[in-house]
């Protein structure tokens, strides 16, 4: 097993922990974090693999913005999270980004239902989905989208570093590429 140490992990490692907790304590993830990581990602990949790290960052800040777009676009999540995707695009690339949202999305499920059941809101909301559901597809009324309770806000950036953090394991584990 090979355990030296890429500096791009740990950079990686640094904005995810910065973000982290600036997420957490302020509820911000800061631009003055996420877009200088953009341009070290590049460089990085650029001094460590020529070309072809410049071909690795560009493809993972290609899908990054084009996330960060369909995100802005449809409300999403935060612009925040949008742009830290984007920094661990630039960073690590279009294929550890795309294992990145895989598990981020899965991370950030789990995380929506330990939160509802922590804020006590998990049987208000299961059963305010399911008269929604009865309502439009038995009695076929129009069902509004807003939300009738407000849990809070789930702080992302935490399933975004648990996602990256997934990727990272499954490809040191040897997992094959998406």
């Amino acid at each position: 097993m090979d355990f030296r140490v890429n500096p791009i992990d740990i950079v990686l490692a640094m904005v995810l922990a910065i973000s982290l907790y600036t997420d957490i304590s302020r509820g911000k993830i800061y631009n003055k974090i996420t877009f200088p990581s953009v341009c070290i990602g590049l460089l990085l990949n650029i001094r460590l693999s020529g070309w072809d790290g410049a071909k690795t960052s560009l493809a993972g800040i290609a899908l990054g913005a084009a996330v960060f777009v369909v995100i802005a676009v449809l409300r999403l999540m935060g612009g925040g999270d949008a742009k830290l995707l984007l920094a661990v695009g630039a960073l690590k690339g279009f294929s550890f980004l795309l294992q990145t949202m895989l598990f981020t999305a899965l991370a950030g499920g789990v995380l929506a239902i330990l939160f509802l059941i922590y804020r006590r809101l998990a049987w208000r909301t299961l059963s305010d989905m399911a008269s929604r559901v009865f309502g439009r597809l038995v009695l076929q009324a129009p069902v509004g989208l807003t939300p009738t309770a407000s849990a809070g806000k789930l702080r992302y950036s935490l399933a975004i570093a648990i996602g990256a953090l997934a990727a990272f394991i499954r490809i040191r584990a040897g997992g094959a590429a998406i």
